[in-house]
């Protein structure tokens, strides 16, 4: 079992990485995971 002091300063890095610019400048640049309709939504001629 992991000690309290241990498992406070995990909590506290990983709220700190994702919190972080690094985190958000990805999320800028590559997107986020498409939404459920994008993902599968039935392609028309039109579409092409």
């Amino acid at each position: 079992m992991v000690s309290n002091t241990n498992q406070t300063e995990s909590v506290r890095a990983r709220k700190h990485a994702r919190s972080g610019r690094k985190r958000k400048n990805a999320l800028n640049n590559h997107g986020t995971t498409k939404s459920q309709e994008e993902l599968f939504k039935v392609k028309t001629e039109s579409d092409k």
